[in-house]
């Protein structure tokens, strides 16, 4: 599987497999423009094995995840599957009044946190 965070000034990633993640030395700056995405993922992930999964946590926005989600369909024949923060969900309440509002790598981190640790957290 590949994790993939993309933020508002690095893309990064790591490929886990079985529970054990493998960071990936490499990132690259997020482009400001999603057409210029596609010459950025060639080379940085044009020779590796293609995953059964893509994960992404994005804040960049839709029209940079379309591009994302176009290539790896287009290189890897896999649907990225996006993260998006909820309301409710994996034992974490959101108190967000707009639950999408909060940041999907905080989402994230609240939920892992609450796997690994089921008592009160703050």
């Amino acid at each position: 599987m590949l994790v993939v965070d993309v933020g508002n000034t690095r893309f990064k990633w790591a490929r886990v497999s079985d529970t054990v993640a493998t960071l990936s030395s490499r990132s690259f700056a997020t482009p400001t423009e999603p057409s210029s995405l596609a010459s950025s993922l060639d080379c940085a992930w044009g020779g590796e094995f293609p995953p059964s999964r893509v994960v992404v946590g994005s804040v960049a926005g839709a029209a940079l995840e379309q591009k994302l989600a176009e290539w790896v369909r287009t290189r890897w024949q896999v649907d990225i599957e996006l993260l998006r923060s909820r309301a409710i969900g994996w034992g974490v309440c959101n108190g967000y009044d707009r639950p999408d509002t909060l940041g999907v790598d905080r989402w994230a981190a609240l939920v892992a946190a609450r796997q690994l640790y089921p008592g009160a957290l703050v």
